[in-house]
């Protein structure tokens, strides 16, 4: 079978980068064609390394040129960008002859179908339907904003299956006919739980407004006056880096390890914590909770949409916290760093729970979903 992803880069440290490298090698070891097309690649190594059978093209459109420029000026860019776009993608396709071709809900999410050359389409979107609201953005920007919110659904009704990650966002697409829901996968290999003795608490993820980390810091000011023998490492960085730094620094949150760079593939960052500390503000299907809970420790957080909810048991893998609620997660913290016994009851069960997210068993739902696409074509 040939596979053609579509995705803006494999430079990033991204959950969505991730997960896309980790099907297309996935698939290549299992014997498929694949081709991963980017835009913004800009010349940048893989993150996270493809395996040798996987053929990356770099179109270097880069739309990300057109950040911080005006509305108008915005618009104009983009549009040219987007003729590039779709024209390199026409060759690229009409080259490889793929069988299926996989938006990840970028920029070529409006075209793809009428250049698709007879492939199967399929769109997987990596956040949740209202995820562009979700920043709150204001003034114009919340309009255009708004206004792409339309557009994606008219897009992705468009496509022979639109994939979401989890159950509560197919809801938010019910009036489409074409959705499916497949989750994401654990990427790191882990035999036995951690051993759960760590006074550490991990935190994953960008430090970008979506994570939500000044909440975060302001929890673990409470935290820290009455478990001063505790540490927070954040592993991350994104564009609040510095903001998040000198905050820690200037309220006296010594006891904050900011860590760069991407995580061990072992699993050893999780497996030497005792908690998962999440504060994301909305999610998709967040990797770092499945994450820590295939490496057996428990998870701390907000109840976000989408994602938390169907990967937490609240009171049985961890605790969810309603958004926002400071206090509740302050509360449930403590709770768990006072009582070895209650982490390791909720370690064993995230443990065994994790195995729903088992790659080999996602990779079969993905490849039973193609196949059942070209035996109708």
């Amino acid at each position: 079978m040939k596979i053609l992803y579509c995705v803006h880069g494999t430079c990033n440290p991204g959950g969505m980068e991730r997960m896309v490298v980790a099907k297309a090698n996935a698939f290549c070891r299992r014997g498929h064609e694949v081709t991963i097309v980017t835009t913004d690649q800009a010349g940048r190594p893989d993150f996270f390394p493809l395996e040798r059978g996987v053929r990356r093209l770099d179109s270097d459109v880069m739309y990300s040129q057109t950040i911080g420029l005006n509305p108008l000026s915005k618009y104009l860019a983009r549009k040219r960008k987007m003729q590039a776009h779709r024209k390199f993608l026409q060759k690229v396709i009409a080259l490889k002859h793929p069988d299926v071709v996989i938006s990840t809900v970028g920029n070529e999410v409006g075209f793809l179908p009428d250049i698709a050359g007879g492939a199967a389409t399929v769109a997987e979107l990596h956040f949740s339907r209202f995820y562009r609201l979700q920043k709150k953005r204001r003034g114009i920007w919340r309009a255009i904003d708004s206004h792409l919110t339309r557009t994606d659904g008219r897009n992705l009704a468009r496509y022979d299956r639109f994939v979401v990650l989890t159950a509560s966002d197919a809801v938010h697409w019910k009036t489409h006919s074409n959705v499916v829901v497949i989750p994401n996968f654990v990427t790191i290999g882990v035999k036995e739980p951690a051993p759960l003795v760590a006074k550490r608490v991990i935190a994953v993820g960008r430090l970008e407004y979506q994570k939500n980390y000044p909440a975060m810091l302001e929890v673990w000011e409470q935290v820290q006056s009455s478990h001063p023998d505790w540490t927070l490492e954040i592993y991350g960085e994104g564009s609040d880096t510095t903001y998040l730094q000198e905050t820690s620094t200037r309220t006296g949150l010594q006891d904050i390890v900011f860590r760069r760079g991407n995580l061990p593939p072992d699993g050893s960052a999780y497996s030497s914590a005792s908690i998962l500390l999440h504060t994301a503000l909305y999610e998709g299907l967040p990797l770092s909770l499945i994450e820590a809970m295939s490496t057996g420790i428990p998870v701390v957080a907000f109840d976000c949409p989408c994602g938390p909810s169907e990967i937490i048991s609240h009171g049985t893998t961890g605790f969810l916290i309603p958004p926002e609620n400071g206090s509740s997660m302050v509360n449930a913290l403590k709770k768990l760093m006072d009582d070895e016994n209650l982490r390791r009851t909720m370690g064993d069960a995230s443990f065994t729970l994790a195995r729903r997210y088992d790659p080999q068993a996602i990779i079969n739902r993905w490849e039973s979903l193609f196949r059942e696409l070209l035996a109708t074509r």
